[in-house]
């Protein structure tokens, strides 16, 4: 019976119209302040543990008292009483009790108890044993971050440095990871950058916390949502930091004498680069929503912008030495070099060519689909760029070498007409 009472005045709790001196909001205060120390749940490991995810099954009357305490703060009161009931349950035995607080920290903050909220976090940083609650606790250190950024990344290294409950859930991880990577996007916070800087130096062992900081600032890179350059610039230049140690470890798998577990791995951040960056240009075959599909304009501004980030990523110049990808990367990016080969025809052409080589390692030119987007992207060059051909001929030939030497006979006819517009 008491969870139904406590259930209800968490819902007239989180009404913040009533007013502070009304009867109902009253009567909450005193309910929820008695409810944050109900019996009820009892903890058990076998129903409580390990709490990898933010749910808790049916009401409980503890919970949702401590629940109705947290909107009592953020609505309307700021005093010792709530707030000590309220940080008291911090330490709670059952995690689900630990969420409440860690989800409604924020209120401390809002209430102008600055002090109390950072002192909090701190302490339940260094305690807590489950990823449920400590994605709360991110997501509370999330709303502030902008605001108190220095702070934001001493809790930020606190956690890094006491280390993440072994789970295979990623929800904590890139929570964790996506902090700094908003804070040097937005403000160029340079302890973010060197935070991140420090996980992407051991792609061996951070492949999924990078490939979800690359998510996570590929969305700085869309000039209809980020109207500020600077931001743009700083999120491109961080994604190229971000899958150079990778990349490196790629090129250099032989004398590093990589396992093919690290290399999996690696494989993965390069994946997770090239696919962001090809999603980016909006190209209808991707699927993509009419939303973002670009016109030809904003497609020549975001290429002007991501160049750079292209050639880090496939290799710049004819001595650059081409990094392995997997079949699937490959195919998107070649299917990105036919949907922008106009803007640019000489340097995608070299890009698409990095791209073949790269895929080749794994026997993308074995695929008719990759066969097919070659044949069409050397098919739309013969036709609309043969004027600048030339200049493409090593980058061309190249190309159509590893699927000629695949066997397939669409490639050996082009290099034919090749030597036709060559002569």
């Amino acid at each position: 019976m008491n969870r139904l009472l406590y259930a209800a005045v968490n819902v007239v709790s989180k009404n913040g119209t009533l007013g502070v001196d009304s009867k109902p909001i009253a009567v909450s205060r005193i309910y929820a302040l008695e409810g944050s120390v109900d019996p009820e749940p009892v903890f058990d490991p076998k129903y409580h543990l390990p709490f990898d995810h933010t749910g808790w099954g049916s009401p409980s009357s503890r919970i949702e008292a401590v629940q109705a305490l947290g909107h009592l703060i953020w609505n309307y009161f700021s005093d010792e009483e709530l707030i000590s009931a309220f940080t008291r349950a911090s330490s709670d035995l059952v995690p689900a009790v630990r969420f409440q607080v860690a989800r409604f920290l924020t209120g401390l903050y809002k209430q102008s108890l600055k002090e109390r909220y950072w002192a909090t976090l701190r302490e339940m940083i260094e305690a807590e044993t489950t990823n449920g609650v400590m994605l709360g606790l991110l997501e509370s250190l999330q709303a502030v971050a902008g605001i108190e950024p220095e702070k934001t990344m001493d809790a930020i290294q606190q956690i890094a440095d006491r280390g993440l409950s072994s789970t295979d859930r990623s929800e904590t991880r890139g929570a964790l990871i996506g902090i700094p990577v908003g804070l040097y996007a937005v403000q160029g916070n340079e302890r973010a950058r060197a935070f991140l800087l420090g996980v992407a130096a051991s792609p061996e062992l951070y492949a999924s916390e990078i490939s979800s900081a690359i998510f996570t600032a590929s969305h700085y890179l869309d000039a209809k949502d980020i109207k500020d350059a600077a931001k743009r610039v700083r999120a491109r230049d961080l994604i190229g930091q971000l899958f150079a140690p990778a990349r490196e470890m790629l090129v250099n798998r032989v004398e590093l004498e990589n396992t093919a577990e690290t290399n999996r791995k690696l494989l993965e951040i390069m994946d997770s680069a090239a696919t962001r960056i090809v999603f980016l240009f909006g190209l209808p075959s991707h699927g993509v929503s009419s939303n973002d599909i670009l016109n030809s304009d904003q497609q020549v501004a975001l290429y002007s912008e991501i160049k750079p980030l292209l050639e880090q990523l496939l290799g710049g110049g004819s001595k650059a030495e081409a990094v392995p990808l997997m079949p699937r990367t490959a195919y998107y990016l070649l299917q990105l070099m036919n949907g922008i080969l106009d803007i640019d025809p000489v340097s995608v052409l070299s890009f698409a060519a990095a791209t073949c080589v790269g895929g080749s390692y794994l026997g993308f030119e074995l695929d008719p689909s990759a066969r097919d987007e070659a044949v069409k992207l050397v098919d739309h060059a013969l036709a609309d760029h043969k004027d600048t051909l030339k200049l493409s001929a090593e980058s061309v030939g190249k190309l159509l070498d590893l699927f000629v030497k695949a066997g397939w006979s669409e490639a050996l006819a082009l290099t034919f007409r090749l030597d036709e517009a060559f002569r």
